[in-house]
Formats: structure tokens, C-alpha cells, sequence
């Protein structure tokens, strides 16, 4: 699930087209799958504001200290990457 969070945050941050994309992916969801995406935002929703900044703040210093020079960005990385990869299996 949360591969397709990633995905979908980057093709709803892509505009109009990307938000197209991610209503159609959206339409194909089992009900399962729903459920799993409502109960992870219920559970983060209550961790957003000042104390999630600085808990991200934090996690992007971590990563960097392992030389990640991109930090958090590196999960915008990932979705590159599985994107790359899906594009690239044979069908």
C-alpha cells in the first residue's frame, strides 16, 4: 500500500493529467484496498501539523546521514524507479 500511496501523491503533484490517471487507478481498487487507504489516513491525519515537520525534518537529516544527499526526496526516487521498472516488464 504504500508503494501506491507514493504513486498516487505523484501522479495527484503531476496536474490534470496525473489526476486523471490516479481516478482511473482509484476506480480499479478492491473494496480491501479501500479500507486499508482510509484507516492510513485516519491514522497520520492525527500526526500532521508542527510535529510532523519537524519529525520530517529529522527523518531527512537521518537519511541524509547515510548519503542519501536527497533525503526524503529519495521516496519520489522510488516511485521513479517502479514506474521505470513496470514501463519495463514485458506485458
Amino acid at each position: 500500500m504504500e508503494a501506491a500511496d507514493l504513486v498516487g501523491v505523484a501522479l495527484w503533484q503531476a496536474g490534470e493529467d496525473g489526476r486523471a490517471a490516479l481516478q482511473r487507478v482509484r476506480q480499479r481498487e478492491t473494496e480491501a484496498m479501500r479500507r486499508d487507504r482510509a484507516a492510513s489516513r485516519a491514522f497520520w491525519a492525527v500526526a500532521r501539523g508542527p510535529v510532523h515537520e519537524a519529525a520530517r525534518r529529522v527523518n531527512d537529516a537521518f537519511i541524509r546521514g547515510t548519503g542519501q544527499e536527497a533525503g526524503v526526496r529519495t521516496y519520489g526516487l522510488a516511485v521513479d524507479l517502479m514506474l521505470a521498472w513496470r514501463a519495463a516488464a514485458p506485458r
